[in-house]
């Protein structure tokens, strides 16, 4: 596990993939419902109605007893060529009880307004991009909130999709602590 990660992490500890099996706020209804494997998580700002997505992890870190460094691990691509590059951020939601099964745009939790990182992603194949969540996991782990919900969102609108790995894939979402 260690080597898909990459080599500039030092003997990290996981708290876990994203728990999350394709939860993309905006198209999980029949995908999920015909138990279909998503293997891209997407995100898309869209300017027509409908079409924007985002995507919704959780991550529990009550096994963990500290917590120095934690960085986001996310293998994506853009869907296609349209644009160069798009701009993915990451936010955190409070709400955690959320279920993948149960998750939809109308029900989804509302996203904080404040920006925890974000990461530019650019060409058509696949690499990873790290966000440092650092003071964000920190803070949320002296108030003794060890479970996080983040959520994905691209600001901008784009024609291309942002496409991160499912945890039902080898590269899925992870959040490595050091």
């Amino acid at each position: 596990m260690g080597n898909r990660l990459g080599r500039d992490e030092p003997h990290p500890r996981y708290a876990g993939r994203g728990r999350r099996r394709g939860s993309v706020a905006g198209c999980v209804g029949i995908r999920l419902r015909l138990h279909v494997p998503l293997e891209d998580l997407i995100v898309k700002r869209s300017g027509t109605s409908g079409n924007t997505r985002e995507i919704y992890l959780k991550f529990d870190l009550t096994s963990l007893s500290s917590l120095s460094t934690a960085k986001l691990r996310l293998n994506g691509r853009l869907s296609d060529t349209t644009n160069a590059s798009v701009l993915t951020q990451v936010f955190s939601a409070s709400d955690t009880s959320w279920s993948e099964g149960g998750l939809s745009w109308n029900n989804k939790p509302a996203a904080s307004t404040t920006v925890r990182g974000s990461l530019t992603v650019s060409g058509t194949g696949s690499k990873w991009y790290k966000v440092d969540l650092s003071s964000f996991l920190k803070a949320e782990f002296a108030a003794s909130r060890k479970i996080v919900t983040l959520v994905l969102k691209n600001p901008n609108t784009s024609n291309a999709q942002t496409l991160f790995a499912s945890d039902e894939t080898a590269n899925g979402p992870r959040l490595v602590i050091t």
